[in-house]
Formats: C-alpha cells, structure tokens, sequence
C-alpha cells in the first residue's frame, strides 16, 4: 500500500517525509493533521511545551505545576 501523498508549495511528500524535513516526529504531525490542521500549520506551529500525561489528562508542565501548585523550579 502506497502512502498518500501532502503537497505543500507544488512539492508532494509523505507525511514521514516533511516531519523529516522540517525536523519533529511523524507522531507530532500526523496527531496536528488528525485534529484538522492544514499541513503548513502543522509543520510550522511553535512547540507547545514538555507534555506530560496523568490518567484522563494532557497539558504542558506549566499548566500542571499550576495544578498541583507546585513552585517553578529555575
């Protein structure tokens, strides 16, 4: 099975491809284009923070340390 083809500025590349290119994983984008982004804004969009998981949740660290009012260690 052939892997579908994303064109961005006359170029088409597998997703594998353009996360290679623009240096983040082949998760990270096929999660952005899942949600419905278009593939420029998946490629480009600034990293959101260190994720971090707890059962039933996702966030940033900060919006976590927050959370669990925990002080910002510098």
């Amino acid at each position: 099975m052939r892997t579908k083809p994303y064109t961005l500025d006359g170029r088409a590349q597998s997703l594998t491809h353009w996360a290679r290119e623009f240096n983040i994983s082949y998760h990270t984008l096929r999660t952005r284009m899942e949600s419905g982004m278009r593939l420029e804004e998946a490629l480009t969009m600034e990293r959101q923070g260190t994720g971090y998981r707890i059962p039933g949740s996702y966030g940033i660290m900060a919006a976590w340390r927050q959370w669990i009012m925990a002080p910002r260690i510098t």
